[in-house]
C-alpha cells in the first residue's frame, strides 16, 4: 500500500511539473513572459475561449442552461472578452431566456470562470 502512495505522489509531482513547464511555454502578444498570467493560468486554468460564432463561452452557455427554468430557451447574444481577476477569469454576457409564462425576456450579469466552470455569477 506504502508503493502505491508514493507512486501516487511522483505522478501528482510529475503532473505538476508538466503542467507548470506548459504554462511557462504560454506567452504573451510580445513574445515575453508574463509570470503574473503564469501564475493566474496555473491557478485559474486556461482563459476561456469565446465562440467566434455567436459571440458566448461555453462554460456560461453550460451554467445557464442549468440554472434556467426553460434551459432550451437561452440565448446568449453578446459576451466580454475574459479579463484576469482575483477571483478567476471574468466575463459578462447579454442573453435571452424564457421565463415561467413562456415569455422571453433579458438578462445581463457578470461571470466568474475557474478551471472550465463558471463559480460564481454578479448580478
Amino acid at each position: 500500500m506504502g508503493f502505491i502512495r508514493l507512486s501516487l505522489k511522483y505522478y501528482s509531482i510529475a503532473f505538476t511539473l508538466f503542467i507548470l513547464i506548459g504554462i511557462w511555454t504560454f506567452q504573451n502578444s510580445q513574445g515575453e513572459i508574463n509570470t503574473e498570467t503564469l501564475l493566474h493560468v496555473y491557478k485559474y486554468g486556461p482563459e476561456p475561449l469565446i465562440n467566434e460564432i455567436n459571440d458566448s463561452y461555453s462554460e456560461v452557455a453550460e451554467y445557464l442552461q442549468q440554472v434556467a427554468i426553460n434551459p432550451d430557451s437561452v440565448k446568449i447574444t453578446s459576451c466580454t472578452n475574459a479579463k484576469e481577476t482575483d477571483k478567476g477569469w471574468f466575463v459578462s454576457c447579454k442573453y435571452t431566456a424564457k421565463n415561467k409564462r413562456g415569455a422571453v425576456s433579458e438578462g445581463s450579469n457578470g461571470f466568474y470562470i475557474s478551471n472550465n466552470k463558471v463559480i460564481l455569477r454578479e448580478k
